[in-house]
């Protein structure tokens, strides 16, 4: 396995993948590879007080995501989804796959929830309407195939090991299948392809034609008519000058260097234009 693209430049560049424009390049890539995993999405579904999910993955339950150009676990990240009151399981992805120490490929970090029925009054956490008694547990995601299951899915390392997105459990720890890691990083490196820089020199798209204003219509009316002018005055002195030479006598002139008529033209339009400046 060649591992996993590390593509750190560009991260922070909106993005348009499938008619979204993703706050991030990051962003369009893991929704590519969404797609790519068969895993049905929506971007930004919902607002948890302050706290909006890049993602909401809905399989057998929903798992919500966030985005973040990691490649560790950000205690900081945590303890912002913990605070926001979201109930459901929530998934910090980073800035790609990657492989864990004993060889499995991990997704990201997985929020796993826990429901205790306890006395409302002896709760140490928080409780739901039904006096649950709510605990959670951050740990590796691991990508896993389970037999029921066509498409690969993912679950936590360390609590329940059934696939989030199917909801299949095949009695294996990450499914009974084996998973290769080349596999994975194949379908990364097809997600980083889709969402990749087409944009020009500058990386912009060229701006869309639209109609000129009747502002700049008049304007360059103007100009255009000055020009003309200019054109007009240009000619005049011209054939001047040349009716002054044809009057003049060889004779009358014989160590007089010529001037190229061009340069004398050019000479009297600026006098003339200085003189306009200064009226």
């Amino acid at each position: 396995m060649n591992g996993f693209r590390k593509k750190k430049n560009n991260i922070g560049i909106p993005t348009e993948y499938k008619g979204y424009r993703f706050r991030s390049r990051l962003e369009a890539r893991w929704a590519a590879f969404f797609d790519l995993l068969n895993w049905k999405w929506e971007y930004e579904p919902r607002d948890f007080n302050g706290w909006i999910p890049d993602f909401a993955l809905i399989g057998k339950q929903v798992t919500y995501v966030e985005i973040k150009p990691i490649t560790q676990f950000d205690q900081a990240v945590a303890d912002k989804i913990d605070a926001s009151g979201c109930k459901d399981e929530c998934l910090i992805l980073g800035l790609c796959p990657s492989v864990g120490k004993y060889g499995n490929v991990l997704l990201g970090w997985l929020r796993e929830i826990y429901y205790f029925n306890v006395d409302r009054k002896r709760a140490s956490s928080v409780i739901d309407d039904d006096c649950n008694q709510i605990e959670s547990s951050w740990a590796e995601a691991v990508f896993g195939q389970w037999e029921d299951s066509v498409n690969i899915g993912f679950c936590h390392s360390e609590g329940a090991f059934f696939d989030r997105m199917s909801g299949c459990y095949d009695g294996g720890s990450y499914g009974a299948v084996i998973l290769e890691p080349n596999i994975i990083d194949t379908l990364w490196a097809k997600a980083c392809n889709q969402t990749q820089w087409k944009g020009g020199i500058t990386g912009q798209k060229k701006p869309e034609y639209r109609e000129p204003l009747q502002g700049e219509i008049e304007e360059f009316e103007r100009r255009r008519s000055r020009l003309l002018r200019q054109i007009d005055t240009l000619i005049e002195l011209e054939d001047i000058e040349k009716r002054k030479q044809s009057n003049v006598k060889k004779s009358d002139t014989p160590k007089q260097r010529k001037v190229p008529i061009f340069t004398i033209l050019l000479q009297r339009l600026a006098l003339r234009s200085s003189s306009k400046r200064r009226q």
